[in-house]
């Protein structure tokens, strides 16, 4: 069973703001889950959200010692 979450659920467990989540969602760095209803619902799923942050885990560059400026 997938597990879904709210917007505000996401927003607590990335401490981000609910303007950044929607930021996330609309850069598709985050992938919503539009629920039927009267109202317009959107849900994330956990595991979405949890290769979000292991990808923000990743060092952002490897740069190598030669061109750092460090010379062997």
């Amino acid at each position: 069973m997938t597990t879904l979450l709210t917007r505000r659920q996401v927003a607590e467990l990335l401490s981000a703001s609910l303007s950044t989540i929607h930021r996330l969602e609309q850069s598709g760095q985050l992938p919503a889950v539009r629920l039927r209803g009267a109202q317009s619902r959107v849900r994330y799923q956990l595991a979405d959200v949890e290769r979000l942050i292991e990808y923000a885990k990743e060092p952002t560059s490897r740069i190598s010692k030669r061109e750092a400026g460090h010379d062997e």
